[in-house]
């Protein structure tokens, strides 16, 4: 199911894209590429549910970069399994302000900047 999923998803980047632009996000082509890119990430990470697979780019888009370079967020990806579902969701409901906050010093070239 999962294998399916992300193969409907990789099929179907449109869906990521419209979910993103009814959040104001996506409005052109620089955003639209970033974003694309960010998807397939995603879908290479593991991700499969709709929800992940929307917000994993939505988080990347804010942070200014990919997340899969943030070395806390490799850290919480090591505690989820393949049948584990909304992981990003479960990020953004325990992540404090802070980590959001300085998301972008995170993802500045691919390394941790305190």
């Amino acid at each position: 199911m999962r294998q399916q999923a992300r193969r409907w998803h990789r099929d179907n980047p449109a869906f990521m894209e419209e979910a993103l632009q009814s959040m104001d996000r996506c409005q052109d082509a620089a955003e639209r590429d970033l974003a694309r890119r960010w998807h397939t990430e995603a879908l290479d990470i593991g991700f499969w549910t709709k929800k992940d697979v929307v917000q994993y780019p939505l988080a990347c888009l804010h942070a200014g970069g990919s997340l899969i370079t943030v070395p806390s967020f490799c850290q919480y990806l090591d505690q989820f399994t393949e049948a584990d579902k909304d992981i990003m969701q479960k990020l953004l409901d325990t992540a404090p302000l802070h980590y959001w906050t300085y998301l972008k010093n995170k993802t500045a070239e691919g390394r941790w900047t305190p």
